[in-house]
């Protein structure tokens, strides 16, 4: 069986390839958005939605190409050919630094091969640790992103936008909200009950000591976990539906407590009240600034969390929604005079 899936996974990647290619010739007018996920973190691959039908609300007359960080590393010379100087996109999140450095060496990588084209990365959280690693990674990065003459990143909080100021004065840096804030919220389920604990296994986790929390907790209320990751390749065809799976399980409960960025906007989205816990970067305080009006999300700790989750279950809540039009609109401004400029 093991064989089998690496085959099936070994042919998908050709097909996805020569989907690629064939596009490419067949459009003139072709958008790439590099760094997409095949991983199985539906975070990430909500922002990829997001970013999309941003591009087709603003941008219809574009064909937009896909490109995996993998693809981009094991077929550089063949996507150097194919992309020329066409514009380039890099997907959103939170990988930009020396927390997942292969991430950041992908994002290095498409600098340093395409240094005339237009890039722009889609809103990111930046991290470099304050430690040896972090700090020679840290100028590693100052030299190589401002080398490139082309480049805007988009940060999602203003931590990461004060510390690109501070560090990269040779690049365009500009404040616009997690791309997920673009998708519309809509209540998905009239009928809610129990707590859903949507928590962290990875290494941006802070050891709350939540078990013991949760364990007391099931005397007073139902509990159940869950995560914004699954084990499982997420790829175009499926990718959509996977979202709106989750995105229904969240509207199932009455409550949400998260350490996860996205667990945060999906409740948002799905307007389900949601105690925010933080994990080791600060990417969920800084989005939480974007968020801090919505009366049914609050930011707690742990030494909290008892307290506010009894005040929330017994609240009632005005599901009040935000509007980020404006900043959007400066997303879209920017990429309009860089396709005009074209």
């Amino acid at each position: 069986m093991k064989l089998l899936k690496k085959i099936g996974n070994k042919i998908l990647k050709i097909m996805i390839l020569i989907k690629i290619i064939i596009t490419s010739l067949l459009y003139k007018n072709r958008l790439y958005i590099i760094g997409t996920p095949i991983h199985g973190n539906i975070g990430d691959q909500a922002i990829l939605i997001a970013e999309k039908r941003f591009l087709k609300d603003k941008f219809s007359k574009y064909k937009i190409i896909e490109i995996e960080s993998n693809m981009l590393n094991k077929h550089i010379k063949l996507l150097k050919k194919i992309i020329k100087k066409n514009f380039i996109l890099i997907s959103g999140g939170g990988f930009l630094g020396n927390l997942w450095l292969n991430e950041e060496d992908m994002f290095r990588k498409v600098l340093i091969n395409f240094p005339q084209n237009n890039v722009i990365v889609f809103p990111q959280t930046i991290f470099f640790s304050n430690d040896e690693e972090g700090l020679r990674t840290l100028q590693e990065s100052i030299k190589i992103y401002s080398n490139h003459q082309h480049l805007t990143i988009c940060c999602r909080e203003k931590y990461s936008y004060d510390f690109m100021k501070d560090n990269f004065n040779k690049v365009n840096i500009m404040l616009i909200p997690d791309m997920v804030l673009y998708l519309k919220p809509q209540n998905l389920n009239s009928v809610r009950n129990d707590i859903l604990f949507c928590l962290r296994k990875d290494k941006e986790k802070i050891n709350y000591h939540l078990d013991e929390t949760i364990n007391e907790l099931k005397k007073d209320y139902s509990i159940f976990i869950t995560d914004t990751v699954i084990n499982k390749s997420i790829y175009s065809f499926n990718r959509n539906k996977i979202l709106l799976k989750k995105l229904q399980e969240f509207s199932q409960y009455k409550l949400v407590v998260t350490d996860r960025l996205h667990g945060m906007i999906f409740a948002y989205l799905t307007k389900t009240p949601c105690l925010v816990l933080e994990n080791k970067s600060y990417k969920i305080r800084g989005v939480y600034e974007w968020l801090k009006d919505i009366d049914y999300i609050k930011l707690t700790n742990d030494k909290n969390l008892k307290k506010d989750l009894r005040d929330f279950n017994k609240r009632s809540f005005n599901f009040n929604n935000g509007d980020y039009t404006v900043k959007y609109n400066e997303l879209e401004k920017l990429i309009d005079i860089k396709l005009k400029g074209e």
